[in-house]
């Protein structure tokens, strides 16, 4: 398993998880956990079946970083 598939897959269960980091590592964490939802292409699939997108988002504060699940629909429109 990768470094930071874990937070990822703890994202994906619960629609958000919360890491503890010092401040120079936050960028670095956030670019990674961007990068695993990148890479979990059959997750993508699963919601684009049911019609739904997630953005991943982030809240800092101090030594902490939240991260969590924003959804989005997605419309299919079929002009004829």
């Amino acid at each position: 398993m990768r470094t930071y598939q874990a937070i990822w897959h703890q994202i994906k269960r619960d629609s958000k998880a919360t890491v503890l980091s010092a401040r120079p590592m936050h960028n670095r964490l956030i670019e990674a956990v961007r990068k695993e939802k990148k890479l979990d292409i059959s997750w993508k699939f699963l919601m684009a079946e049911k019609h739904k997108r997630y953005k991943l988002k982030q809240i800092i504060s101090n030594d902490r970083v939240e991260f969590y699940l924003e959804e989005h629909t997605i419309l299919n429109i079929h002009i004829l």
